[in-house]
């Protein structure tokens, strides 16, 4: 079995075995893992079913656990990808992981809410739902609306951006929303940077301007819009710091 094909395997495990537990058990807390956060059931599941089936492929480092096992090559990995939108029952959330050999990258995303899988390798891309056999498009550069996820721990700037009548959303799933942004205008993260979240979604967006830098995070296809969210979120931080 190639790394895909168990990171595919992995993802439908999980969709049965969340069936088997009651939304309370799955959203029970437990301690603060790796990236910061608390950990709730959910999350362990996840991780559990995707260390089973990825372990052999090398060590992972996990959101949740941190390193796990030994191996030549490193799995980054974020089992669940938007764990408050899970435990609110708001249907986005999902899985990211990538392994890295140190020469290229095999990057795997999947929307546990919707079914759409996200490959990339060297040599291809492949986009796929685990509930379908239909392979939708790869949807890019259609939309007037972008992205600015945590946009509630930042209200100066998103008025900012309001201000110039630019439309955004903030879905709360930092991988998805990435690999997603690729059919939006823009894709803006502050905050705290976490290898986990970012490093498989940014494999999928070769051809854009991408920004990562001081806890910034801003990618898109259009250079005028890319240079006016930068320009807006530099300076305003800057106001921010004076202030």
């Amino acid at each position: 079995m190639n790394f895909f094909a168990a990171c595919e395997r992995s993802s439908k495990e999980f969709l049965q075995e969340v069936c088997k537990y009651s939304h309370d058990a799955l959203t029970e807390r437990f301690e603060v893992g790796e990236g910061g956060d608390r950990s709730i059931k959910a999350d362990l599941l996840a991780e559990e079913i995707f260390v089973k089936n990825l372990a052999s492929f090398g060590r992972i480092y996990s959101e949740e656990s941190g390193y796990i096992g030994e191996g030549e090559y490193t799995i980054y990995l974020d089992p669940l990808d938007g764990s408050d939108n899970f435990a609110s029952g708001i249907p986005y959330y999902g899985v990211s992981a990538c392994l890295d050999d140190g020469v290229g990258k095999k990057s795997f995303i999947c929307n546990f809410a919707n079914g759409d899988i996200f490959y990339k390798d060297n040599t291809q891309e492949i986009r796929k739902n685990i509930f379908s056999d239909v392979v939708p498009q790869v949807q890019k550069n259609q939309s007037r609306v972008g992205i600015f996820e945590k946009a509630y721990a930042n209200p100066q700037i998103a008025e900012a951006i309001f201000e110039r009548n630019i439309k955004f959303r903030s879905p709360g799933a930092l991988a998805l929303s990435l690999v997603y942004s690729r059919g939006c205008s823009f894709a803006l993260y502050v905050g705290k940077l976490r290898v986990f979240d970012i490093i498989a979604a940014l494999d999928f967006l070769d051809g854009h301007y991408i920004y990562e830098k001081d806890d910034i995070l801003l990618v898109s296809h259009d250079k005028k819009i890319f240079e006016e969210i930068l320009e807006i979120v530099t300076s305003t931080q800057g106001r921010q710091s004076v202030l």
